[in-house]
């Protein structure tokens, strides 16, 4: 048999309740205990397990986090899941006219027979130097019906085709050299980056970050900070019609009007808010309201009042009507008659947000829901209620003479002149 929804345990006895807030990271498992979804640990299940952690990708392959789980992106050298396996480009027998596949880092060689050269052994050379089999700069001569390379230092081989640039190059902590595109080529153990493998490639000095993101050590670990439009463990991937800043809380951006919408319990401009009425803060069953700045307002019942309704009222002698409302006892109880653009028990909620008008500096009030607002201000003024001046391009510059005091005018200025001057600039 099944137990009812929210009921766990042999005889369904156990309840186990996880708030909404909470079930992103929560779960409840048979025997009714609350514990962490899969991806989160930690007592309160906040920390976000990385799979990269335990470096699963070899070869010095780059693992990203997708997610709960990874994907290696692999050098060119390998393949695999993890990056664990080999390319071998001989597999095809390129080599033609019973030349030897030599299999290297990110290609292969063949050694040709005698008579033919080319990448392939395709080209058949007893006509001598025909046509110029010598690789690498090398000079060649005739030799009866066959040819001799003379090769430049660093070169060798009857086609001077092999290097040993590596002699002259130190692969550091392990690493390996190796020929690629006639240069040669430290390649690194995992652990280590840079020319010479000398970069440990756990620090910032790789530079791991990707599309300018800004590299940081957090815990002994590579953290990036990305530029706007882009996201990944290393700023990797970008982000078309994103978000400023980031949705967060499980907010989703929509790409069009790139406005954050939020899950229910949170708000703000990113989700970043928590609801102040999700902890129900009105005590003695009052009524929560959620404000335009995100804080809240308690609406208490008939002899009840303070910030959460938590003081019973006695009569008048609390002064309990608030915005100039009128006490009138009522028995045990009383009544605010409140003054206009006020309503509530106890005169706390503007009927009119915009009665009296809040936005200084002639700024315009539009209404947000029942209580809210918002001000569209002047040119020249903002901020929440138009307090905050901008800056005036022309101000700076001093344009008022002989003494004069530059003030702002919308996009404007003007000069007011001290005694004996005046015109434009008090000249």
């Amino acid at each position: 048999s099944y137990c009812s929804q929210g009921y766990y345990g042999p005889n369904c006895i156990t309840r186990c309740y996880i708030p909404i807030t909470e079930q992103t990271r929560f779960q409840c498992d048979v025997n009714g205990q609350k514990v962490c979804k899969p991806g989160f640990s930690g007592p309160l299940c906040n920390i976000n397990d990385d799979p990269c952690r335990s470096a699963p990708c070899k070869n010095n392959a780059t693992c990203d986090r997708i997610g709960s789980t990874f994907k290696c992106f692999c050098h060119p050298q390998y393949t695999g899941k993890y990056c664990n396996q080999g390319i071998d480009e001989c597999r095809q027998a390129p080599c033609l006219n019973g030349g030897t596949c030599v299999d290297e880092i990110n290609g292969y060689y063949c050694r040709c027979p005698y008579g033919y050269t080319g990448p392939r052994c395709s080209r058949n050379v007893l006509s001598a130097c025909l046509p110029a089999p010598c690789m690498n700069g090398g000079t060649c001569s005739n030799a009866g019906t066959s040819f001799m390379c003379q090769c430049l230092p660093n070169f060798y081989g009857n086609r001077c085709q092999f290097s040993d640039k590596c002699r002259s190059v130190t692969c550091l902590n392990g690493g390996r050299c190796a020929i690629t595109n006639f240069a040669a080529k430290c390649y690194c153990q995992p652990g280590f980056t840079g020319t010479r493998c000398e970069i440990p490639s756990n620090s910032c000095q790789s530079a791991p970050c990707q599309n300018s993101g800004r590299c940081q050590m957090v815990n002994d670990r590579i953290t990036c900070l990305c530029q706007h439009g882009f996201s990944g463990d290393r700023c990797q991937f970008p982000i078309e019609f994103s978000c400023y800043p980031e949705c967060q809380n499980g907010g989703t951006c929509n790409g069009n009007t790139r406005i954050c919408h939020c899950l229910q319990g949170f708000g703000g401009r990113d989700c970043s808010k928590r609801d102040p009425c999700a902890s129900r803060p009105c005590y003695n069953n009052g009524q929560c309201l959620v404000q335009n700045n995100f804080n809240y307002v308690c609406v208490c019942n008939q002899g009840w009042t303070g910030k959460n309704c938590q003081n019973i009222i006695r009569s008048c002698s609390s002064n309990p009507c608030l915005n100039g409302g009128l006490c009138c006892p009522n028995g045990n109880s009383f009544i605010c008659n409140c003054r206009q653009g006020w309503t509530g028990q106890t005169c706390g909620i503007r009927t009119n947000p915009c009665t009296p008008n809040p936005c200084q500096n002639n700024g315009q009030c539009s209404r947000l829901g029942p209580y809210g607002f918002i001000c569209n201000c002047l040119n020249g003024w903002s901020g929440t209620i138009c307090t905050e001046r901008i800056p005036n391009p022309y101000c700076p510059s001093r344009p008022c003479l002989n003494g004069g005091t530059c003030i702002q005018n919308a996009n404007q200025f003007r000069c007011q002149c001290t005694l004996n001057f005046t015109g434009k600039y008090c000249e």
